[in-house]
């Protein structure tokens, strides 16, 4: 955008251009008759991309991809019967990492995943990555990319660090020196050095992800029940050694 731009999502307002120079506001805002406006007012996530389009998140009505200089918008939703959509309608923060992937975290689907090859050609098909795949929780307010492309999610049950390559995850909590687990959507930075800062609900917690080991506690097993023939049976637990 233009060096006088000022991009703002706003809550029930849609999103608003505001330029410096002229002191003026200009609204995109939900219009139920045309289909080529965003989706809601209810503006949480907004991001530009290497290509100056315009990513922006709702809570209710999922992505849209905004031009600017149409001013216009598609829009990218879950669809029903369709595991290949976006995951959830509601959008909590965008990233657009090294390669020209697109990173989407959702409230209640997790981490979803629109590669450069489909995003490319206009097919907004998802890889979703949810607690099924080893995440804390189904919700990711916040996404921060490392120097060598490793992702780190802020969520409501701590911080995951997440390989996009391998896909391994990696997850901290509060017992790891975390502010607390509940962390907030637009609550997180990265510095021109490097340090990373995610807000939740009991302050800040900020890192330089380098410094951080890995997380090599290995929880023990243990067996509550078993099941024969569909029947769930008792017994003492058993606890491995």
């Amino acid at each position: 955008s233009k060096a006088n731009d000022v991009w703002v999502g706003t809550f029930n307002g849609g999103l608003n251009l505001f330029d410096k120079e002229t002191e003026t506001v200009r609204r995109y805002q939900h219009d139920p008759n045309n289909d080529f406006t965003i989706s809601s007012d209810k503006v949480v996530a907004l991001f530009e991309d290497k290509q100056e389009m315009l990513w922006v998140g709702t809570i209710d009505k999922g992505l849209n991809l905004f031009n600017p200089a149409l001013g216009t918008s598609t829009r990218i939703q879950q669809e029903n019967n369709n595991p290949k959509s976006l995951g959830s309608n509601t959008v909590f923060t965008i990233h657009e990492d090294k390669k020209g992937n697109i990173w989407v975290g959702t409230g209640g689907a997790g981490l979803n995943l629109l590669s450069a090859k489909n995003r490319a050609i206009g097919n907004y098909e998802f890889e979703v990555f949810s607690r099924e795949h080893g995440l804390p929780s189904s919700s990711v307010f916040g996404i921060l990319e490392e120097h060598d492309g490793m992702l780190w999610l802020s969520t409501n049950r701590g911080l995951t660090k997440f390989d996009p390559e391998t896909k391994s995850i990696l997850n901290y909590d509060s017992s790891h020196g975390l502010q607390g687990n509940e962390f907030n959507f637009g609550a997180y930075h990265v510095m021109p050095d490097g340090k990373f800062f995610f807000g939740g609900t009991n302050g800040v917690t900020a890192f330089y992800p380098d410094d951080i080991a890995p997380n090599n506690h290995v929880p023990p097993v243990v067996l509550t029940r078993f099941q024969r023939l569909n029947e769930v049976s008792s017994m003492n637990y058993a606890r491995n050694t």
